[in-house]
């Protein structure tokens, strides 16, 4: 019991399934129960902490300050547009929008995101612990990150705010009012319905989306068909359901999908979200703590894998080196035996052919010793 004493009050408690007949047992079980985690061997627990561990702390670390700022894009230009007309509480976003956004808008890319991104290899995190330490020492989720995001955040609402209320306000047909010869009158849209404020709550609405998303995407270490289907199934949502709505008589945003697009300013307004934002994103993500940790990381593996091929190539070449002067050693005692030899038989046929009285026998007997 005391194991179980120290799983409840430790932060992460991991326990051990060893033996089958212990597993079974009551002791085990409560064991087991207790346990944040649980591995059948010792050694699963490196990769438990090295990669599953720091890979769940980054991600977490990004969805709450993601979730945030992806909710002050929303909020925020409403609280300007109230400030704007002088608090009267006019609502902006119609509540099937409004409620939608967090739901179904937005959701999909978060939660693909959660499951399938890696920032780097399995390899790569078991072969540098020091990848570790952005979760011991907090750096990915701490008061300059939260204020980098709000700050990013109050921008891009701002600039929300500034464009899609200007756009729709400087083309006349917003209020049902153009002015002719300096004479204001009625201007009805196609379907007869006047423009009201819906459709700039609208024209919000879809930047905030698209940014969000946009952000998110930026943001992710894995570009597969999961991460661009999810994008394009939330961002696709938002369009499908404003058009299911406008195709609705009895709601507020009838017609509203076709008046948007009849305004080329609305159409220009989303593309220069998209245009201005994606390069302004990647300056902020690099600039980032997680961008600059991710740089630092990849000039760490760089360096490492460097240093593993020179490793390599050093032990190549001493192998090859080596080889080389095995050879040559090989080449030079043959060559010695070879010269011995025949040092002693050109010693040897010399005195033969010598004909100096006294060698021949001793010669003789020298060839019947070799024989």
């Amino acid at each position: 019991m005391n194991d179980i004493n120290m799983m409840r009050e430790a932060d992460i408690a991991v326990s051990l399934t060893g033996n089958a007949s212990l597993i079974s047992s009551e002791g085990g079980n409560h064991a087991l129960r207790s346990a944040d985690y649980s591995i059948g061997q010792f050694k699963h627990m490196k990769p438990l902490l090295l990669v599953h561990g720091r890979e769940s702390y980054r991600k977490n670390s990004h969805i709450v300050t993601f979730s945030i700022y992806k909710n002050l894009l929303l909020m925020l230009p409403v609280a300007l547009f109230s400030a704007y007309c002088g608090f009267s509480g006019l609502q902006v976003y119609d509540d099937w929008l409004f409620h939608l956004y967090s739901v179904l808008f937005t959701s999909v890319p978060i939660v693909v995101y959660g499951v399938m991104d890696m920032q780097l290899e399995k390899e790569a995190f078991l072969h540098h612990p020091v990848l570790y330490e952005d979760g011991i020492e907090a750096q990915l989720l701490g008061g300059r990150t939260f204020v980098q995001w709000l700050l990013y955040a109050a921008f891009q609402a701002f600039l929300i705010f500034l464009m899609c209320f200007s756009v729709l306000k400087r083309s006349p047909e917003v209020y049902g009012i153009v002015t002719s010869h300096g004479q204001p009158h009625v201007a009805e849209l196609h379907s007869g319905r006047l423009a009201d404020l819906q459709l700039a709550g609208v024209l919000v609405c879809a930047g905030a989306v698209l940014l969000s998303n946009m952000r998110l995407l930026q943001d992710s270490y894995q570009f597969t068909w999961h991460v661009f289907s999810a994008q394009a199934a939330s961002t696709g949502s938002f369009f499908l359901i404003l058009y299911t709505l406008s195709r609705n008589p009895s709601s507020p945003l009838f017609t509203h999908f076709d008046a948007l697009w009849q305004y080329p300013g609305a159409s220009l307004c989303l593309l220069f979200f998209l245009l201005s934002m994606w390069p302004l994103n990647a300056y902020m993500h690099s600039y980032s703590v997680a961008g600059s940790k991710h740089e630092e990381l990849q000039e760490m593996i760089e360096r490492s894998c460097d240093e593993k091929h020179r490793r390599e190539e050093e032990e190549v070449d001493l192998e090859e080196r080596q080889q080389i002067l095995g050879e040559i050693q090989q080449e030079s005692m043959r060559g010695s035996v070879a010269a011995a030899l025949y040092g002693r038989c050109a010693q040897h046929t010399g005195f033969a052919f010598a004909g100096e009285e006294g060698h021949v026998p001793q010669i003789i007997e020298n060839l019947k010793s070799y024989q």
